[in-house]
């Protein structure tokens, strides 16, 4: 991500989630110089993440648009392994700066099962 020139990106830092989990996050927002990949966005937005999974469209984006920051939170979980990613999405810096410390607390509070599910169909 951080060689993405149309994306802002501060971090990574470290952190833990559920107490005692390692975790990564970063903090992104979008250039001015960036694309409108949404016809619909009214600033520069860029999708950066692609999904593929059952039940939704070939290749569902996500992503956000300038003045939009968001934080990213990575861990390794399991076992088995996953990646547990959470995001703090918000519409401007003042919201962003409150939704963060509210995600702090929840994310410290997080507790997850000893054992977590196997990957389906792989």
């Amino acid at each position: 991500m951080k060689s993405n020139k149309n994306l802002i990106i501060t971090g990574p830092r470290r952190t833990t989630i559920a107490g005692h989990i390692p975790a990564l996050s970063v903090d992104l927002n979008v250039t001015s110089k960036a694309p409108r990949c949404d016809p619909s966005c009214p600033v520069p937005c860029i999708g950066y993440f692609i999904f593929r999974a059952p039940g939704f469209p070939p290749k569902d984006t996500y992503g956000t648009g300038r003045g939009e920051p968001v934080r990213l939170f990575f861990a390794h979980v399991g076992p088995p392994t996953h990646i547990l990613a959470v995001n703090v999405d918000t519409p401007n810096a003042h919201v962003f700066a409150k939704m963060n410390a509210v995600a702090a607390k929840l994310l410290a509070s997080l507790r997850l099962p000893s054992k977590l599910p196997s990957r389906q169909g792989r």
